[in-house]
């Protein structure tokens, strides 16, 4: 696994807009709580672009990130906001100098693509809350700490307080994964997941329960649930459904309905994802994950 060099003092961040347009002012007070921290922010060209719903048109927004990608000066690349796009650009992107100069890419939701991109070239990311998120949550705000952390090197350990859905066990392994829906989109294409052995980490938001189900099942009738070593669920949000569909399940009992065959242990509301609580995560790398009755523990190795 290649694991990019950790950022210092005077790195240097990227910040890119692969899919929705942001909100100028957001950009700007993010850019001074991390350059606050010591690193030297730069916006890629497109970030207040707006071309429909996207921070430019696709070719404007696959130049941008090609050319961060490529700059040897960048340390890390940093999505400026999530929403959809960034499916309509990355098979288009070359990766032969990134990955003679790796560096950091950390966001997620639509950046799940870019995640599931680097386990195909098998390079670490991290997955965390995006960059135009940051005055929402402040500095002092483990979302934000935690990305600075992983960027910095410092290996995090996570405990967190168990549900009473979860299933006891301990599983080592990479910790891969993201958003579950752009998961589903990947199957049948180059960045398909593979998951055997990996702990599978899963989040997403407004989605129907029904929703949650399909998709789901989508993975594991491909087999992707198959062989894990452990299955994270994050603190995915469900949409309110109409009372003439309501689909009867909780998100839980969905998950461990289609997984009853399996005997890997799986944690619920973990902190990671569309909520308040989205910890940066370290993808590609090896975790051990131990759920017991009380508590739950993620630690990097």
């Amino acid at each position: 696994m290649i694991i990019p060099p950790y950022l210092k003092k005077g790195s240097t961040i990227a910040i890119v807009a692969t899919a929705r347009f942001s909100d100028e002012k957001q950009i700007s007070l993010s850019k001074k709580i991390i350059e606050d921290q010591g690193f030297r922010v730069v916006l890629a060209s497109n970030i207040s672009q707006e071309y429909k719903r996207f921070a430019g048109d696709d070719e404007l927004r696959m130049a941008s990130l090609q050319r961060v990608l490529d700059d040897t000066d960048v340390d890390a690349i940093w999505l400026a906001r999530g929403g959809y796009g960034t499916v309509r650009i990355i098979d288009a992107l070359d990766w032969t100098l990134f990955l003679q100069h790796p560096k950091w890419l950390v966001g997620f939701s639509d950046f799940t693509l870019v995640h599931l991109k680097m386990l195909e070239l098998g390079c670490a990311s991290i997955h965390a809350c995006n960059f135009n998120q940051l005055p929402q949550f402040g500095l002092a705000n483990e979302n934000v700490i935690t990305v600075i952390e992983n960027l910095s090197g410092q290996h995090s350990k996570y405990n967190f307080k168990s549900s009473e859905y979860n299933k006891t066990g301990l599983a080592e392994g990479n910790v891969i994964g993201g958003n579950l829906s752009l998961i589903c989109t990947s199957i049948g294409t180059t960045s398909e997941i593979k998951t055997k052995g990996a702990i599978l980490m899963l989040e997403d938001c407004d989605e129907y329960l029904y929703h949650y189900d399909r998709l789901l099942h989508q993975l594991k009738r491909s087999g992707i649930l198959k062989d894990l070593s452990g299955l994270i669920i994050g603190e995915s949000t469900v949409k309110a459904e109409p009372d003439d569909i309501h689909f009867g399940f909780a998100l839980e009992e969905i998950v461990l309905n289609i997984c009853k065959d399996y005997d890997y242990p799986i944690c619920f509301n973990a902190p990671f994802g569309h909520s308040s609580k989205n910890y940066a995560l370290g993808l590609n790398l090896p975790y051990t994950l131990a759920i017991y009755k009380e508590e739950v523990s993620l630690t990097r190795h």
